[in-house]
């Protein structure tokens, strides 16, 4: 694995963990979601989930992502 794959495995890592703290303190925190599928999307992994809860609180444009990407 070269570098580049390892610096964006631990950024994968800390992203995660950071809005999974978020998450505890904070559980209606739309942005957090919104965030959260952002980095999973940017790491090819499955983002739709936290897009949809982020549309659930609120956030329009991530609703329109949502509706267009994950149904």
């Amino acid at each position: 694995m070269n570098l580049m794959m390892h610096w964006k495995s631990l950024m994968i890592v800390i992203n995660k963990t950071c809005y999974n703290k978020t998450y505890a303190q904070y559980p209606d925190d739309a942005a957090a979601y919104a965030g959260r599928g952002i980095a999973k999307a940017n790491a090819g992994l499955s983002y739709c989930s936290d897009y949809k809860k982020a549309c659930e609180l609120g956030i329009k444009r991530v609703c329109e992502v949502y509706n267009d990407q994950c149904r």
